[in-house]
């Protein structure tokens, strides 16, 4: 597998990180589309999905997970994986993920719910709009269960306006909190 150059010199755990990460996106390619490929790296070290396909890969103290699927299907897939934060660090990074609008369940927990849940989002929808947003370009309109939903406030083109609706579906996996985004393709008009 090739190693990007801007990783040649990292440091082993996050060199085995990148190694894992594409590794689970292998897998997840093989059982979506039986294509055994190993995504390429493409500008700012994201994954160079193969032609006809989408998916994400998302990693979190030693774990590495992705999700892939043919484009026939799916528009768009984002996962990330979190691990549940500290008081102090969700103090920290409460005002920069969510503001007022956001309803976020309370605690710890609900901030990296947030947090995983935008990741998620632009995860998706960055490698297609090529729109740089950020984490309060969205808003978390509600959380329960398993789901949630997040609006768009800024417009990302036209497929993307702002006020747009997005679900997401998240739960936790050996301890950490595991959010994906998965955008099925819009079918072609009648006619």
């Amino acid at each position: 597998m090739p190693i990007p150059c801007q990783l040649a010199r990292a440091h082993p755990c996050r060199l085995a990180e990148f190694v894992a990460g594409r590794l689970a996106a292998q897998e997840a390619l093989r059982r979506a589309t039986g294509m055994a490929a190993i995504p390429g790296t493409g500008r700012s070290r994201a994954p160079d999905w193969p032609e006809g396909t989408v998916g994400s890969i998302s990693h979190s103290g030693g774990l590495a997970v992705a999700i892939a699927g043919s484009s026939r299907n799916w528009t768009a897939l984002g996962i990330d994986l979190e691990a549940v934060p500290d008081e102090e660090t969700a103090a920290e990074i409460a005002p920069l993920v969510f503001g007022a609008q956001d309803r976020v369940p309370p605690g710890r927990f609900g901030t990296g719910l947030a947090f995983a849940a935008k990741e998620a989002l632009f995860k998706a929808l960055n490698p297609r709009v090529r729109i740089f947003f950020g984490f309060r370009d969205a808003v978390l309109t509600g959380c329960d269960g398993c789901a949630g939903e997040l609006r768009l406030e800024k417009s990302l083109g036209t497929d993307w306006p702002a006020g747009s609706r997005i679900g997401f579906r998240h739960g936790m996996l050996e301890g950490r909190i595991l959010a994906r985004v998965e955008i099925p393709a819009r079918l072609p008009p009648p006619g």
